[in-house]
């Protein structure tokens, strides 16, 4: 906000009394806020990209200090005295009280693209041989005290997941999607790290499949891109899959299933990417689609609150299953006999493929 004030707790009473940091004639919109190790002074980060340093006795402002572009998004303050700062512009740095004042005496350049968002130092030494900063953009960097060498820690997406998926029989590693950060990622279990990441610019994955060492994707804009697991890159593309967008993928050895805004499934041969069967008695979106083991029948869920089974070689429907509310994901257990359905009122259903009402709810 445009002040900055400082607390006082009366212990006795239990109250709170607020008075303001003095600031002249110098307006700021103020960020984020850290004292020093004495409580001496208070530094304040500001949407200008500076710093306000305050002496807490007088509340009067003692110097603004230019540190990032774009705005200083965090701030820490050091066991000696200095200051670490976050910026937008993706900086990290340390400023040292010098002969005039406080100066920047290292810089780690994180990013050129994503702002800094958290820098933290280790809570229990006061000698940190390392600190963290995190990124708008999902990364986490570990950076060296000494030299502020940088290395990526972590990376994770910055916004909903809308699809998970195993490769079949391995349990090691898995791919999500997410819509809202555009992209497509593989992680590796043993370790929680990324293996490989695809991002396609104002493009909005939604749903993902495996076929072997590559990925089915879906996309919000009905593409179906096929992906290489392994680096991320995009080995061809299959425009205009469905109109309104892909919503549901599944995969066999020789085809990819894929669902629609409009309801539709839609079956394509792998090998020429041609359209051999389109497969429609859903009257509102497929949320989801599971395989049989014998590749020749498929499920399709519905948000009009219904579950299909497929003949995909006769090209026709053997059988549906209707609920109360909207189906939001579907899933065939072991047995090929059982389903598992979630609900739009946050529920799980089991379902007996020979009974037409859910057993379990």
């Amino acid at each position: 906000g445009p002040t900055a004030t400082l607390w006082t707790l009366d212990p006795v009473r239990g109250t709170l009394q607020a008075t303001r940091f003095q600031t002249g004639s110098h307006v700021r919109l103020f960020t984020s806020v850290s004292f020093s190790p004495d409580c001496e002074r208070c530094f304040a980060g500001t949407q200008s990209g500076d710093f306000a340093v305050f002496l807490v006795r007088t509340l009067v402002l003692e110097s603004l200090v230019p540190a990032c572009s774009n705005g200083l998004r965090s701030l820490v303050a050091t066991p000696d005295g200095g200051l670490i700062t976050g910026g937008g512009d993706g900086s990290v740095k340390l400023f040292q009280m010098g002969t005039a004042g406080f100066v920047s005496r290292r810089m780690a350049q994180l990013s050129e693209e994503s702002s800094v968002t958290s820098v933290a130092l280790p809570m229990d030494t006061r000698d940190p041989t390392s600190l963290l900063a995190s990124l708008a953009d999902g990364h986490i960097f570990e950076i060296s005290y000494a030299e502020f060498r940088s290395s990526l820690l972590r990376t994770s997406h910055t916004g909903a997941v809308t699809d998970v998926a195993f490769p079949p029989g391995n349990s090691e590693r898995f791919a999500t999607c997410s819509p809202v950060d555009g992209t497509v990622r593989v992680w590796d279990l043993s370790n929680y790290e990324t293996i490989s990441q695809c991002f396609v610019p104002r493009a909005h994955p939604t749903c993902v499949a495996w076929a072997g060492e590559c990925l089915a994707v879906g996309f919000a804009s009905g593409e179906i891109r096929f992906i290489d697991a392994t680096n991320g890159r995009i080995l061809w593309s299959l425009m205009d899959a469905h109109r309104g967008g892909v919503t549901a993928i599944a995969t066999t050895q020789r085809f990819i299933i894929s669902g629609g805004e409009g309801g539709e499934v839609r079956v394509w041969e792998l090998r020429t990417r041609e359209l051999v069967a389109h497969l429609k008695e859903h009257t509102q979106r497929v949320t989801g689609l599971a395989v049989f083991t014998d590749e020749q029948h498929i499920l399709s869920s519905s948000k009009d609150r219904s579950f299909l089974c497929w003949d995909l070689k006769q090209q026709r429907r053997l059988s549906s299953h209707h609920h109360r509310v909207s189906l939001t994901s579907i899933a065939l257990m072991p047995d090929q006999h059982r389903v598992l359905c979630t609900t739009a009122d946050n529920a799980l259903t089991f379902w007996d493929m020979s009974v037409p009402d859910p057993v379990q709810v």
